[in-house]
């Protein structure tokens, strides 16, 4: 009997054998099936990333060709020095190789005058991660000459490190495309103008030719036929002054001038007007203005041009908004707004610059005088064109005396 236990317990430890060798042939079975899931998802993974570096470097590859092949000068910026230029940068800067600018401060080629502005938006860039808009800038080239540039920064990683990729462009040729348009355009304006003076003159000239036909033919009141003759010929000479004030301001007549109250008297005596046209004018003054020296009856002439131009050009009434402000510490600025009241398909102003008005020639002839008057006071004029409201007028004037306000 104690044999046959014993041959149970063999038969039970075999049968546990078994079992357990049984239990360990699937697991491995299961590990293995785990194992090749793991093996696929890596070689997946593997050959994934293979081909984004594959995507990438071809990627790279064709914007490092399209960078070199660029007509434009392209360089990259790091803590303000120069770390990558093409080939057409260095054509432009006329270096004979990248040893010449790699490593170099971007101030070396950037002039003086715009080194304060370069390095606020250097800083703003790399602290806001972010493009700015393309501005207008000179660079030295590295024989000394200076060229103007259209450059537009870009904020980039290169190498790893935050930095300014630059695209800059010579604006050269494109100054002196427009340059001759502009030459163009006024040789258009001269004789607009110049048809527009021999009017003037023709009208008061055909009197004074009937009158002195009269008097040859020993006509009475000769009194009365004087003064209308004289009052001709100071129309006359009025025209010519004006037409001579585009040549150059007597300086000797300069004086100290308070540019609000200049205003207000020109607003006072285009009130009436502006009550006809049912256009109402409304001012907003700086305070604390900067004098200006200028030539008091000619600035009065130049505001009187322009608002008495705004209130014609709104036949349908609106408002003619003036505005004065200290631009910075060398120049006040003052902004004359005409806004029409009501728009209407098929009215647009003719105010886009002096040179193009067409429907009277009196308005062309005195805003080109007043563009003079500005340019001969060293300042700056510019008209722009709201389709659907109106006109806008900007003027900046040099301060005479920056640290007195009135």
């Amino acid at each position: 009997m104690a044999h046959f236990y014993v041959f149970i317990s063999y038969i039970l430890v075999f049968v546990g054998l078994v079992y357990h060798t049984y239990e360990k042939y699937n697991q491995v079975g299961i590990n293995n099936e785990i194992i090749e899931k793991i093996n696929a998802s890596l070689l997946k993974e593997l050959n994934d990333k293979k081909i984004i570096r594959e995507k990438l470097k071809l990627s790279e590859e064709r914007y490092r060709i399209l960078v070199e092949s660029s007509p434009d000068m392209i360089a990259v910026v790091q803590n303000k020095k120069l770390v990558y230029i093409n080939q057409s940068g260095l054509f432009f800067l006329k270096a004979k190789s990248e040893d010449e600018i790699i490593g170099q401060s971007i101030f070396k080629i950037i002039s003086t005058e715009f080194h304060p502005m370069v390095e606020r938006r250097i800083a703003t860039i790399l602290r806001e991660k972010k493009n700015l808009e393309r501005i207008i800038e000179k660079y030295r080239l590295l024989d000394g000459e200076e060229v103007e540039v259209e450059v537009q920064p870009i904020y980039v990683l290169f190498r790893g490190k935050p930095s300014i990729q630059l695209v800059i462009r010579d604006i050269t040729e494109r100054k002196k495309s427009e340059e001759i348009l502009r030459q163009s355009e006024k040789l258009l304006a001269v004789g607009e103008l110049a048809a527009g003076i021999a009017h003037e003159i023709r009208n008061p000239l055909t009197s004074l030719k009937g009158f002195t036909q009269l008097l040859q033919s020993g006509a009475q009141k000769k009194e009365e036929y004087f003064q209308v003759m004289l009052s001709e010929l100071k129309s006359i000479d009025r025209v010519i002054g004006e037409f001579l004030l585009l040549a150059k301001p007597e300086k000797k007549n300069f004086s100290i001038a308070n540019i609000n109250k200049v205003l207000e008297e020109v607003s006072t005596l285009l009130h009436a007007q502006a009550i006809m046209n049912d256009v109402e004018i409304v001012e907003n003054k700086e305070k604390e203005l900067p004098l200006v020296q200028c030539e008091l009856n000619q600035m009065k002439q130049m505001f009187t041009n322009i608002i008495k131009n705004a209130i014609e050009k709104m036949p349908h009434g609106g408002k003619v908004k003036i505005r004065t402000k200290i631009a910075n510490e060398n120049f006040i600025n003052i902004q004359i707004v005409s806004e029409v009241k009501h728009f209407e398909e098929g009215i647009h102003s003719e105010l886009i610059t002096p040179l193009l008005t067409k429907k009277e020639q009196n308005s062309g002839i005195g805003l080109m005088i007043s563009c003079k008057i500005v340019e001969n006071h060293q300042g700056m004029i510019d008209f722009k064109e709201y389709k659907r409201k109106g006109n806008l007028v900007d003027i900046m004037l040099p301060v005479s005396q920056p640290d007195k306000k009135v």
